[in-house]
């Protein structure tokens, strides 16, 4: 990926280093919006503050071992504090979320899928140039992805096919 869009190796490894971040990161906005629209702006700020501080002792202690790296861990800190707090202050604001076996299910669809991915590409990008491998991996990937999201029943195919198969033909039939 570095080598695509950076013409730099070093600079792929550290988006892969950084992608972890993200979910944290997403957990985080959608939490922070739930939680300001029921009233908590301020413990809002303060959860923020507190990952922030998480960041900048990351970024004052870590440097003298991990170097420019400290600030990757500081930032993933911060993401880890702020969503992890956000996700209790809103479990007890709305009470116990029942979501449990949906998660399970969910983990069981979505891991299988990446690890297919990851042994896929590796396997691909032996024989194949980069996109070719990353073109293949992503189709094996969806593949797997909507097939054990169906297999757990988190997803009907039948009716998300129907969906988007009936939205194609009324505009072929307006469209002559």
């Amino acid at each position: 990926m570095g080598i695509m869009l950076y013409s730099n190796a070093a600079s792929g490894e550290l988006i892969s280093q950084c992608a972890f971040q993200l979910l944290p990161m997403s957990l985080t906005m959608i939490t922070t919006s739930i939680l300001n629209s029921l009233g908590c702006e301020k413990k809002t700020l303060a959860i923020f503050l507190a990952g922030s501080a998480g960041m900048l002792l990351s970024v004052l202690i870590l440097p003298r071992f991990l170097g420019s790296g400290a600030l990757i861990v500081g930032m993933i800190g911060d993401a880890c504090i702020t969503a992890l707090l956000s996700l209790l202050l809103l479990r007890k604001k709305a009470g116990k979320l029942a979501m449990g076996k949906f998660c399970v299910h969910l983990a069981c669809a979505v891991l299988p899928a990446a690890v297919l991915g990851y042994l896929v590409r590796s396997g691909l990008v032996l024989v194949l140039s980069y996109l070719p491998a990353l073109a293949v991996t992503m189709l094996v990937i969806l593949v797997a992805e909507l097939s054990l999201l169906s297999v757990f029943r988190l997803v009907d195919l039948r009716a998300l096919f129907a969906r988007f198969l009936c939205k194609k033909r009324k505009k072929s039939l307006a469209n002559p």
